[in-house]
């Protein structure tokens, strides 16, 4: 069988106090986060290192996690952003042509927590009615006040860095038909993939040098971990060079940090919006698109601009348009598989 039991214990503790009794898989370590559930049903290697995910214990409502294995290509960045992963099983045995190793092994080399055997559906449904928590795996029997203390103690914030370039980087592309200027917040290497496919040539940036130069053409900011707080001290940049008229295209974590820099409010979502198979409705074009997300926090109050897409289900804003500027709680993907998101790289170019 694909599937096999797996001997070492481990358990979950929960900020309010329930513990659950699975097995281990992944590397032998305590690992503490926020308790989020993602819907995807592929994607995990991108999902563990997506920066978005920095500081998160991501449970897959998709009972089975690596049935196709890991591969060179799949890493959205250079370091494991996800604290842990709780699966309801994982396949020891994975089967694709683009494989190279399995999920187990690779979790393992990237020091990520693994937890399965235990009822994933109910947990999914304790997070979805009840919030996003702080919790904490470990390969010993916990002790629970101290594992309690431990989550409240628990900061990613230290780690934002590690995800962001520190010095000038430039990405480039034999058919470039735009150049544009890119703020690294933490950006995702499918995003960077897509804007080169989409026509862009690059000077990609630290966050940390707006308000120190001054872009002439268009700006792209990117995604990033959700830590909006970390980002206060580029707000006033953030508004300056929205005031100086740059065309602005931005994503994820960026779409949250333009809507404050210009006044606007945010607020937290009980669970977050996490998954492949998210659906936006462009209010204007009457029509929805089916959306890649990670994110809590939503913009509540746009004191600039016009909400123009916003949650099919729950109707909160997922994205903006302003007059020089786009902006998207989710990060689009360019002509690529299923996603229809396309549309809003040619968008952002007649802008410019």
């Amino acid at each position: 069988m694909a599937y096999l039991s797996q001997k070492k214990p481990a358990w979950l503790v929960l900020e309010d106090g329930r513990v659950f009794e699975g097995e281990a898989f992944g590397a032998p370590v305590e690992a503490v986060g926020r308790l989020v559930f993602n819907t995807a049903c592929v994607g995990y290697q991108q999902l563990l290192t997506d920066p978005d995910s920095l500081g998160q214990m991501v449970i897959e409502a998709f009972p089975c996690a690596g049935n196709y294995g890991v591969n060179e290509e799949g890493d959205e960045s250079a370091h494991a952003a996800a604290s842990g992963l709780i699966v309801r099983e994982w396949c020891e045995a994975p089967s694709n042509f683009r494989c190279t190793g399995t999920l187990d092994r690779y979790m393992q080399e990237k020091g990520i927590a693994g937890l399965c055997g235990i009822d994933t559906r109910a947990l999914v449904r304790s997070v979805r009615d009840g919030g996003e928590l702080g919790c904490l795996i470990t390969p010993e029997k916990p002790d629970v006040p101290a594992a309690i203390e431990k989550m409240r103690a628990f900061s990613a914030t230290n780690r934002i860095k590690e995800f962001t370039i520190d010095k000038k980087e430039t990405v480039s592309t034999a058919e470039a038909a735009h150049s544009a200027t890119l703020f690294d917040f933490g950006c995702k290497r499918s995003f960077l993939a897509s804007l080169q496919a989409a026509g862009f040539s690059l000077a990609v940036l630290p966050f940390s040098e707006l308000g120190k130069v001054k872009p002439e053409g268009p700006v792209i900011l990117s995604g990033g971990p959700e830590e909006p707080g970390f980002f206060d001290g580029q707000l006033p940049a953030l508004a300056a060079l929205y005031r100086a008229g740059n065309p602005i295209f931005a994503v994820g974590l960026s779409h949250l940090l333009l809507a404050r820099a210009l006044g606007g409010e945010l607020a937290e979502l009980r669970h977050g919006h996490r998954g492949s198979n998210i659906p936006a409705t462009d209010q204007a074009q009457g029509r929805t698109l089916i959306t890649t997300q990670n994110h809590r926090f939503y913009v509540k109050k746009a004191a600039e601009g016009e909400i123009a897409l916003v949650h099919a289900a729950d109707g909160s804003c997922e994205g903006i348009r302003y007059p020089n500027a786009l902006s998207v709680q989710f990060i689009p993907a360019y002509e690529r598989g299923n996603m229809n998101t396309g549309g809003l790289f040619r968008e952002f170019q007649k802008l410019l």
